[in-house]
């Protein structure tokens, strides 16, 4: 070697790479915690319940879709039918995982840098309800998943790239089968598309193809339910006259901070009020002021959480 050469060795990590390490570490860090706490209790009801609908799987279930029961058969197979509670929660384990990076994805995606990724992945993979998601096998450890992925789709479509449109409908597909909830998500990021300058990234043939695509996934759920007499409606009106609490706007908002951590609510409003902030305008002569390139997404979330409220979620 000449004298003052420098050691080989592996190159260092740099560029758009390197933003990724703090947000992996993080996820995996919520792995590990996981994987060391996993089998500490065993079975939760829910788990059980899930694991008998998977042995009889269907197109629908008069309390869900279908995709919760495949997972759950999914799990049991790997937990060797019930020998490992921890190998069984697996595949939440890594659903949790996912959803931390998927939302650093999601920073990145607005525009943010290694630190809005890594605080992004910080939040989501310690927000308690999170938590408690990625230790259990249900359709809720897919749910943050499958919405975090169509956003994104969306803000590839939005972008320039209009076959993400048909990966948003897959996305959008997978989620109705996963829970009938993913509807309050297409039909708001839908209204806020409409409302905003960026209804124009519509008008393309892959967003056809997107709704052909979430069409036929959900088709068999939705003929299983029509055959059936819509039990799922059913259900819905009897947990609402007898099961649900009804609560107000301020004792929900109170839930969700306490299941989401206030920091990260904070954040997250933060977060809302420069996606629907208006730009000032570009410069001398400039009249109005410019419109975010994801206004939309703001709008829509809003919506969302409007319409989850007026129906007394």
């Amino acid at each position: 070697m000449l004298r003052g050469a420098p050691a080989a060795g592996p190159a260092p990590i740099r560029g758009p790479a390197r933003a990724w390490i703090a947000p992996a570490a993080i996820a995996g860090a919520g792995v590990l915690l996981h994987l060391a706490a996993g089998d500490r209790y065993g079975f939760f009801r829910d788990e059980l319940y899930f694991v008998v609908c998977g042995k009889h799987l269907a197109w629908g279930y008069v309390d869900q879709p279908p995709l919760g029961p495949v997972l759950a058969r999914l799990a049991w197979a790997l937990s060797g039918e019930g020998a490992s509670v921890l190998a069984f929660r697996l595949p939440s384990i890594a659903l949790g995982a996912a959803s931390a990076l998927l939302s650093a994805g999601l920073a990145r995606r607005l525009g943010g840098g290694a630190f809005a990724m890594a605080l992004a992945a910080l939040l989501v993979a310690t927000a308690p309800g999170e938590v408690a998601q990625a230790h259990l096998v249900t359709m809720n450890a897919v749910e943050p998943v499958l919405w975090s992925a169509t956003v994104l789709a969306v803000l590839a479509a939005t972008a320039g790239r209009p076959r993400a449109w048909l990966a948003a409908g897959l996305a959008v597909g997978a989620g109705l089968l996963t829970k009938y909830s993913m509807a309050f998500l297409a039909l708001g990021l839908l209204a806020g598309l409409l409302a905003t300058r960026a209804r124009v990234t519509l008008r393309t043939p892959w967003v056809a193809a997107g709704v052909a695509g979430a069409a036929l996934l959900v088709l068999p759920n939705l003929a299983w339910q029509a055959a059936h007499g819509l039990p799922f409606l059913e259900l819905l009106r009897n947990g609402q006259a007898h099961k649900n609490a009804a609560l107000g706007l301020g004792q929900l908002a109170g839930a969700v901070a306490v299941e989401q951590n206030p920091v990260g609510v904070l954040v997250a409003l933060g977060g809302l009020a420069f996606l629907l902030a208006r730009r000032r305008p570009a410069g001398p002569g400039t009249e109005g002021r410019s419109e975010p390139p994801a206004r939309w997404l703001g709008l829509g979330l809003v919506l969302v959480l409007v319409a989850l409220v007026t129906m007394g979620a």
